[in-house]
């Protein structure tokens, strides 16, 4: 999920949810009783919720994303592209401010994919995916070389300028971030700040 506050949804609410959703995987099935279904808020998209349907009957599990409306009406499935975030956004009507604008911004490179690969959001040291624990002394110094997102200031026609971590392929790189209020990003002034790193390739990791 793109933020720490999240519900596992039971009984009821579980069976409300994959009935819900039943048209849109088919023609695969889900059994409910090896399935997790993981929720969240979306602040930026009033009345809508993100859901993480995990099919514990593989391995390793699958995972599927969907936004759906609070009165179970309309949803949508998450592709990992930004085209498929944009068209969400003028459907839904994004709705950002400076309380929400983080969480917008760990959804969109959550849930996209660029031409060269995914920009993954760091926003410690604890949120990259060791392939090795590095030694303790590079630890220390990545993470002194990371900073949270950061607002930087808002622009005279309300878009948020941001300051962001990222982990890139095998590198950490920061950069400068865009977010008009329609929710287009703009990423400027990447700085590559450590290379090689030993992580895990997420490039087929959803």
């Amino acid at each position: 999920m793109f933020q720490e506050v999240y519900e596992k949804l039971e009984n009821k609410k579980k069976k409300e949810i994959l009935t819900f959703i039943e048209d849109v995987i088919k023609p695969n099935e889900l059994d409910e009783e090896n399935t997790s279904v993981i929720t969240c808020p979306m602040d930026f998209y009033p009345e809508h919720r993100l859901y993480e349907i995990v099919d514990n009957n593989v391995m390793p599990p699958a995972r599927r994303f969907f936004v759906i409306d609070d009165k179970k009406k309309d949803i949508t499935a998450l592709e990992y592209t930004s085209d498929k975030i944009y068209s969400l956004n003028e459907r839904l009507g994004v709705y950002l401010n400076i309380d929400n604008v983080k969480d917008y911004l760990k959804f969109f490179f959550s849930f996209s994919r660029g031409r060269h690969g995914r920009f993954l959001i760091v926003d410690s040291v604890d949120d990259i995916h060791w392939q090795e624990e590095p030694p303790l002394a590079a630890r220390r110094a990545i993470a002194g070389m990371i900073t949270p997102i950061e607002v930087l200031r808002i622009g005279g026609d309300n878009s948020f300028e941001c300051s962001a971590c990222f982990v890139f392929k095998d590198s950490l790189v920061r950069s400068d971030v865009k977010v008009s209020q329609d929710g287009k990003i703009e990423m400027s002034g990447e700085e590559i700040l450590v290379e090689d790193m030993p992580i895990i390739d997420d490039s087929f990791g959803f």
